[in-house]
């Protein structure tokens, strides 16, 4: 059975696409895994507080601390996993643009530098960049806690009820899901912006004038 070169064009754009979702599921992982160890400090830094006055200004300076870890560690894991998909991403592009036009163009890599100013300098998640995408989930995670704890304390609770009350409700749950969103989001838009790039830098060919 012959294959013609648009069946060929969509199989290889299928196969990218999963790989791309293949990749997003392991970056997901990594982030899950930093997640995880979060969950299990926070707990005990809460569990093993002293609800005085001054003992809840210890425990809120204490979850900064482990808030500014965590936000860190998802920063820089989810950092060398984009910058990685970038420079392959560009190698993905350059070479369709290679196989198409390289009889008549001599076709042109992106800056080297490309991968750096896509993924830490633009926007990849609701007009942020990485670092500020990062830094906005841990934000609403300081004030979830907050908020749980204050009313906890309010009530009369124990710490140990107090903990319960941030394992069983949505504290974490409303951070996993919005680091989920924040490498989906991000993936999507480095894949974008790195064939984009390619794009531009042969764009003359691209647009025709090369071969007029």
């Amino acid at each position: 059975m012959t294959v013609n070169a648009n069946t060929q064009i969509y199989d290889k754009a299928i196969d990218r696409a999963a790989m791309i979702r293949l990749y997003e599921r392991r970056v997901q992982g990594k982030v899950s895994v930093v997640l995880d160890g979060h969950e299990v400090r926070v707990d005990k830094l809460i569990r093993e507080a002293k609800l005085s006055s001054s003992g809840f200004e210890r425990l809120r300076e204490a979850i900064d601390q482990e808030l500014q870890r965590t936000h860190k560690e998802t920063f820089n894991v989810s950092k060398g996993s984009l910058l990685d998909l970038v420079s392959d991403q560009v190698s993905y592009a350059y070479q369709n643009v290679e196989t198409a036009m390289g009889k008549i163009w001599r076709t042109e890599r992106p800056q080297r530098r490309v991968a750096e100013e896509i993924v830490l300098d633009k926007p990849l998640y609701s007009d942020r960049t990485l670092a500020q995408g990062w830094a906005g989930v841990s934000i609403s995670e300081k004030k979830r806690l907050d908020s749980v704890i204050r009313k906890g304390i309010a009530e009369g609770k124990t710490v140990d009820e107090i903990a319960l009350e941030v394992r069983k409700g949505n504290v974490h749950s409303i951070t996993r899901q919005q680091s989920r969103a924040l490498v989906t989001t991000a993936i999507t838009s480095v894949t974008a912006q790195a064939d984009h790039a390619v794009y531009g830098a042969n764009e003359k060919a691209l647009q025709g004038s090369a071969v007029s």
